[in-house]
């Protein structure tokens, strides 16, 4: 009976983080988009264009290895290992960093536009997984040990 708890429970978590798809798609399109903005621009030469664009695309890969690695673990019911998902989405959060500051290169509305989507989008994915890290994994705070030492005395 315990076990088929559990894996009802498993199914429900499974079926949560397989949604995550749906904001990491968002991710992707906006991805794209500051990929074809990147291309269009004439003033960066061809090898700072190449990193930036890997960079740009760092954020969607790094934030996919993440999903892909929360998902086949909570599958298999190996919860010790979701923080490795948690370290890809780190990573994905330092791209982001690296890449807005690199669009910002270009003083244009556009750019603007493009750097509050990719953050809004990205936030979307980092509080989906962090829901879903607090769900999986509670963060369990330390019991304070409270010693009476007489009746006038606690320590």
């Amino acid at each position: 009976m315990i076990d088929e708890e559990k894996l009802i429970d498993r199914k429900d978590d499974i079926k949560r983080i397989w949604k995550i798809r749906d904001y990491i798609q968002e991710l992707e399109d906006i991805k794209d988009g500051i990929v074809d903005f990147l291309n269009s621009r004439k003033k960066l030469d061809d090898v700072t264009k190449k990193l930036w664009i890997s960079d740009v695309n760092g954020i969607y890969s790094s934030t996919v290895s993440a999903w892909e690695l929360l998902y086949n673990m909570v599958a298999k019911g190996k919860l010790k290992h979701v923080d490795n998902s948690r370290h890809f989405l780190h990573l994905a959060r330092g791209r982001l960093a690296k890449s807005i500051s690199e669009l910002k290169y270009y003083k244009e509305e556009i750019v603007f536009s493009l750097i509050k989507v990719i953050e809004i989008r990205f936030e979307k994915c980092w509080n989906a997984f962090y829901f879903e890290f607090d769900k999986l994994i509670p963060i369990v705070k330390p019991i304070t040990k409270i010693i009476k030492v007489s009746n006038f005395e606690i320590t």
